[in-house]
């Protein structure tokens, strides 16, 4: 059976904890210089706490990594494995893919090297892994794994709102006046990934609203698979239960999951923004 290694970044998340043993996964691992801090460990972390505003002249918050740190993780997964699978969050706000391709184009190894664009991140390129990993585990070709997950790309879909417009600002994605009148006027702009782009597609006042908007959005899906919540830290958003008491009333069948964001997704949208993933049945 060929060996396969999957090459993720952290700007994934999952909905599943425990992957198979046998399958290795490894990390490109992009730093930001703020993170969630458990007050009980305040002494044991170095990190600063995701401030609720950014400075407008403020340098940018995610560090990417170094060309060699990510080279490292490439060179010594080709030259071990067989099929080597890259998914990554969308190249459209990915800061190091450029950097991958082009060391793609420089490394030789034995693996056959299959680079997945996932036009997503968090649940969205979390669920291509997941994807990634069962196809493996069921020994399916390398060639297939790859044709599979890009069928899968079209049938997900993410919104992302966030109070926090200095983040989106910092992150380069609106420009200052869009930040500075957003935050003063204490709208609620939800953002799409279309093709793995930050598109504007409304604003609102409250979060009841933004949930109102979800749940519209989710009842345009006829075929559901997996609708997941990704929410700040606590306190947790009360509202989000009236997105799981519309599916079991309506898609008792589907998935449904609420996850925490991780550190790279605050550090886009702000430590209070969430958002909402709809994964179509392929």
């Amino acid at each position: 059976m060929p060996s396969c290694c999957i090459i993720a970044d952290n700007a994934a998340q999952f909905t599943r904890v425990n992957f198979p043993e046998n399958i290795c996964l490894r990390f490109i691992n992009f730093k930001t210089e703020y993170s969630f801090i458990n007050p009980k460990e305040t002494n044991h972390n170095n990190g600063l706490d995701f401030p609720k505003h950014l400075a407008l002249n403020k340098d940018p918050i995610i560090r990417v990594p170094d060309s060699d740190e990510i080279r490292e993780v490439i060179e010594t997964s080709v030259n071990q494995f067989d099929d080597v699978f890259i998914i990554l969050h969308s190249k459209e706000i990915n800061p190091a893919y450029a950097t991958i391709i082009a060391l793609l184009n420089k490394i030789k190894g034995r693996a056959s090297v299959h680079l997945i664009d996932s036009q997503s991140l968090s649940i969205g390129q979390g669920f291509l892994i997941q994807s990634a990993m069962d196809l493996i585990s069921n020994n399916t070709a390398g060639n297939l794994i790859e044709e599979t997950l890009r069928e899968q790309l079209p049938h997900i879909y993410t919104l992302l709102c966030t109070p926090g417009l200095s983040y989106l600002y910092n992150a380069g994605y609106i420009d200052k006046g869009q930040s500075v009148v957003g935050e003063m006027l204490s709208l609620l702009p939800i953002f799409s990934l279309e093709d793995g782009t930050f598109t504007p597609i409304d604003k609102l006042k409250n979060i009841h609203g933004v949930i109102d908007y979800f749940i519209e959005y989710i009842d345009e899906f006829d075929d559901l698979f997996q609708v997941s919540f990704l929410q700040t830290t606590t306190p947790a958003i009360q509202e989000a239960k009236l997105i799981k008491q519309y599916l079991d009333e309506n898609h008792p069948a589907t998935i449904y999951t609420e996850h925490p964001h991780n550190n790279y997704l605050s550090s886009l949208i702000g430590p209070k923004g969430f958002g909402l993933v709809v994964i179509e049945n392929n």
